[in-house]
C-alpha cells in the first residue's frame, strides 16, 4: 500500500473485518425507537400533498382557460377573414362580441 507517495504505513490502514471498538449491543435498546410518523412529519407531508393537489388543480385550470383563450381567438381571426377585403369598414367591428 504505501508506494512512497502517500505517506500510508501499513498501521495506518484499517484491516477489512477488524473493528477497533466492539459495537454496543448492551446500549442499543436505550436508543429511542422511532414508531411510525412523528406530529411534525405528518403535518409536512399533508402540507406537500395538499400544495402538490392545489398546484395540479390550478395547472389543469390554467390550461382550460388558455385552451378557450386560443378557440375564441381563432373563432376571431376566421370571423375576420370572412369579411371581404373590399368592405374594410365592416372588419373592425367583426371581432367585437
Amino acid at each position: 500500500m504505501d508506494n512512497g507517495k502517500n505517506g500510508l504505513t501499513p498501521e495506518a490502514i484499517p484491516k477489512i473485518g477488524a473493528s477497533p471498538l466492539p459495537f454496543p449491543d448492551m446500549m442499543l435498546p436505550l436508543l429511542p425507537r422511532q414508531s411510525g410518523f412523528t406530529p411534525v412529519r405528518r403535518a409536512c407531508v399533508a402540507a406537500l400533498l395538499m400544495t402538490t393537489v392545489a398546484g395540479v388543480a390550478a395547472l389543469c385550470l390554467s390550461a382550460t382557460a388558455n385552451r378557450s383563450l386560443l378557440l375564441r381567438v381563432s373563432d376571431d381571426l376566421h370571423k375576420y377573414d370572412a369579411v371581404p377585403a373590399d368592405n374594410d369598414a365592416l372588419k373592425p367591428t367583426t371581432c367585437r362580441s
